[in-house]
C-alpha cells in the first residue's frame, strides 16, 4: 500500500470519528444467573483510543485467566454497548479485545448499537475448556434494543478535499480498501455471507437493523438466555416449522424469509422411521426440493422429553422405508446447542444454551411479549 494511500485511510477515519468520546465504566462485580462476571459498559461514540480505555479499565479491574474458565464455558466480562457510531476501524479493533479478552457482547432493552458500534458487538466471545471447543460466539441482543450495521462512509464535502488532495485513484482505492476489511471482519465474525450485499450498500442514512427472527440467524446473534418463548404465543408445531425454514436456509446458503412457503402443511404428523426405527414427527417438504430432501422433524420421543431436541432435515423414503438426517439442529438448553456437524465450532452456528433464536418466526419482530 501506498504512503499516500495510508494518508487517506488515516484522513477517512478521521473524518468519520465525533468530536466527543465514548465512556467505559464498571457496573458491578455480576451481570446476571447466565453471566455471573463483571460488567462492563460502554457509551457514547466510538473514537479513536476508546479501546485503550477499555484495555486500561479491564486490566486494572478484572482478573481472568481464560484458560481456567469452565468446561461448560464463561467469558471474563460482559460488556454492554449504546452508541451512535463513529470510528469504523476503532470498532472493528474494539471487536478484537472482546474476542481476544473473552468479553460477551449485549445490547440491552432501549439501548441503540450502530455501525462502529455494532462492528465491535460482534467480537462477543465465550471460552470453554472443553476439547474441541475453546472460543465461540457469545452476543447477544434483547428485545427493543436496536443493532444497526452500514458500511463506511464519508461526507461528500470531506471527500471533495481528499480527491483535491491525494487524486481520485487514492480515495477510491482506500474506501474500497475499508469496504475490503468490514467484509473480511464480517466473515470472521461468522456473520452470514447473504447479509454482506445489504451492509456495503447501505448509505448515511441507511441501517440493517436486527429485529427480526431471520435477522438473528443471519448475525449469529443471541437471545439473552433468561428468556423462553412462551408456548402459548408459538405453539410446538410452529417453533418445529421455524427450525425447519433455518435449517433449509442454512442447506440452501439463501435467506429464510425467501422458503416459508417450502413447508405447506398446516400441522406435524409421523413422517417415518429413522435406520435405527425411531419414529419422527415433523413435516414433509414442497416438491421442489434439491438433493433428495423430503421430511424436516425430530424423533417423536422427544415430544415428552427435557427439552431437548435433535430437528432435521431428512431424505428418503418416509412411512415405506428409513429416512435418514442430512442436517441437524441439537437444541440443547442446558448444554451446547448448534446447527450442522462441521467440526469447526468458529465458522458453525454453535451456542451455549438454548438456540432460542432458532424457533422464532423468520419475518416476525422480535419483541418481549414473545417470551416469560
Amino acid at each position: 500500500m501506498s504512503f499516500a494511500r495510508l494518508c487517506v485511510i488515516a484522513s477517512l477515519a478521521l473524518l468519520a470519528t465525533p468530536a466527543a468520546a465514548g465512556t467505559v465504566t464498571l457496573v458491578s462485580d455480576s451481570y446476571s444467573l447466565s453471566h455471573p462476571v463483571p460488567h462492563l459498559h460502554f457509551e457514547g461514540p466510538v473514537v479513536e483510543g476508546d479501546v485503550d480505555q477499555l484495555k486500561t479499565l479491564f486490566d486494572a479491574n478484572i482478573a481472568c485467566g481464560f484458560e481456567q474458565l469452565p468446561v461448560d464455558g464463561g467469558n471474563c466480562a460482559v460488556i454492554t454497548l449504546e452508541s451512535p457510531g463513529g470510528n469504523y476501524v476503532e470498532g472493528l479493533t474494539m471487536a478484537q479485545f472482546l474476542r481476544d479478552n473473552r468479553i460477551a457482547s449485549m445490547v440491552e432493552a432501549g439501548a441503540e448499537c450502530y455501525s462502529a458500534c455494532a462492528f465491535a458487538f460482534l467480537g462477543g466471545t465465550g471460552y470453554s475448556t472443553q476439547d474441541g471447543i475453546g472460543v465461540y460466539i457469545d452476543r447477544m441482543v434483547a428485545p427493543g434494543a436496536i443493532l444497526g450495521f452500514h458500511a463506511p462512509y464519508f461526507a461528500p464535502d470531506a471527500l471533495d478535499g481528499l480527491v483535491a488532495q491525494f487524486g481520485l485513484d487514492e480515495v477510491l482505492g482506500a474506501t474500497r480498501g475499508d469496504i475490503a476489511i468490514m467484509v473480511r471482519e464480517l466473515v470472521n465474525w461468522n456473520v452470514d455471507a447473504n447479509v454482506l450485499g445489504y451492509i456495503v450498500s447501505m448509505g448515511p442514512d441507511e441501517t440493517y437493523d436486527i429485529t427480526t427472527g431471520e435477522d438473528y440467524f443471519l448475525t449469529r446473534s443471541a437471545l439473552p438466555p433468561e428468556l423462553a418463548i412462551d408456548d402459548q404465543k408459538t405453539s410446538l408445531g410452529d417453533a418445529v416449522y421455524n427450525a425447519c425454514i433455518y435449517l433449509l436456509s442454512e442447506h440452501e446458503s439463501t435467506f429464510p424469509s425467501t422458503l416459508i412457503d417450502r413447508i405447506t402443511e398446516t400441522a406435524m404428523t409421523e413422517i417415518g422411521k429413522d435406520s435405527t426405527g425411531a419414529a419422527i414427527t415433523g413435516y414433509r417438504l414442497g416438491p421442489d426440493n434439491p438433493l433428495g430432501l423430503t421430511f424436516c422433524g425430530f424423533p417423536s420421543a422427544q415430544l415428552e422429553g427435557n427439552g431437548d431436541a435433535d430437528i432435521a432435515l431428512y431424505t428418503g423414503a418416509g412411512i415405506e422405508g428409513d429416512i435418514r438426517p442430512m442436517l441437524t439442529l441439537f437444541f440443547r438448553p442446558n448444554g451446547w446447542s448448534s446447527l450442522g456437524g462441521t467440526g469447526n465450532v468458529a465458522r458453525s452456528i454453535f451456542q451455549k444454551g438454548a438456540m432460542t433464536t432458532m424457533f422464532l418466526s423468520p419475518v416476525g419482530e422480535v419483541t418481549r411479549d414473545l417470551f416469560f
